[in-house]
């Protein structure tokens, strides 16, 4: 099989532009492990990141590592379905999550099996969602306002 080259874009990730060490596994033969018995089967290489992207090529049985350094990217997300029906922040969060809502509505968060993790109506204004039970990850949140809905990924830290 031939190398693929791949592009990541990033986001929700601040990183600057410039060079980053990657560190692969690749070519070794079917009798061998990580540590070539002939020499070391680790390479050393980079990557030019450029406006939170960058190219890598990726050899056929390999297994790559990128090293990244940078910040995630607290926020403020609107959300919204053709007009402005709330306010989300900060995104991610550690303990607890804002939403200014402009009419009452529901919210649901969704684990990634799908699973209703919490329920609440929400009052128009500001409400604080209290999170910090919440396993460190991804979820997704669901606002239901009159006959509109919006999902919304958010990261709980």
């Amino acid at each position: 099989s031939a190398t693929h080259n791949t592009t990541v874009n990033l986001s929700n990730f601040n990183l600057s532009n410039g060079q980053y060490p990657i560190k692969r596994i690749s070519g070794l033969p079917s009798t061998e492990t990580f540590v070539s018995h002939t020499n070391n089967a680790l390479q050393s290489g980079t990557i030019t990141s450029n406006a939170n992207s960058f190219t890598i090529s990726l050899p056929p049985l390999s297994t790559t590592a990128v090293i990244l350094k940078g910040s995630y990217s607290t926020g403020t997300d609107e959300i919204s379905s053709n007009k402005l029906i709330a306010t989300l922040y900060p995104n991610p969060a550690k303990d607890n999550i804002t939403i200014e809502a402009l009419q009452k509505s529901t919210i649901d968060i969704f684990n990634l099996q799908g699973q209703i993790i919490l329920h609440q109506l929400l009052q128009s204004g500001k409400t604080e969602l209290n999170i910090s039970k919440l396993a460190k990850g991804v979820y997704i949140l669901r606002l239901n306002c009159n006959d509109k809905t919006v999902m919304k990924r958010i990261i709980k830290e």
